[in-house]
């Protein structure tokens, strides 16, 4: 999985203050597994032990990102990586994460906006959605660069998609 983040979107701005930048995650694994996670510049975390159905803390080396690429590697395992809109991506791509369940990446609170995280570099999730089979929730609320129909027919489990907010035209189920 790589994504570049960016915390200049969490400045306040005329409508006040939004949700705070955190480069941190929760990652929640079905199984034993170890992971890396390379924040770039050398900043590189593991290679980790996570065990099964609890919970790890990844804690960031940053505390502003513009525009930094990271990468989490060793996760065909995992089913939530938490709450990720703090993040505030401008690009966010999955691949062998075939058993993730939830993916937030867009918020309703605090004047959450996330224009940069767009259709075309939402995410890599394979068509329709065949990456990743289980997931069962999304949320892209006020990621207002996603433009475009948002196909997840083959996301077989899925019962919650969150898309306030975001100028997606259609969903196909």
């Amino acid at each position: 999985m790589n994504f570049r983040l960016n915390s200049d979107l969490s400045q306040p701005d005329a409508n006040g203050p939004k949700p705070k930048f955190s480069g941190d995650f929760d990652i929640l694994s079905l199984s034993d597994q170890y992971i890396t996670v390379d924040y770039a510049q050398g900043n590189i975390v593991g290679p980790v032990r996570i065990n099964a159905n609890e919970s790890y803390h990844v804690t960031s080396p940053f505390d502003t990102s513009t525009d930094q690429e990271m990468y989490i590697y060793g996760l065909e395992d995992v089913i939530d990586l938490g709450d990720l809109s703090t993040k505030y991506f401008n690009k966010f791509q999955l691949n062998k994460v075939t058993k993730l369940r939830k993916l937030i990446l867009g918020s309703r609170e605090n004047n959450f906006s996330n224009p940069n995280l767009g259709t075309a570099n939402i995410f890599n999730i394979g068509p329709g959605g065949e990456n990743v089979p289980y997931l069962e929730e999304i949320n892209i609320e006020n990621c207002s660069g996603i433009t475009k129909s948002l196909d997840l027919s083959k996301c077989q489990y899925l019962q919650k998609v969150y898309a306030r907010g975001s100028k997606i035209t259609a969903v196909n189920f």
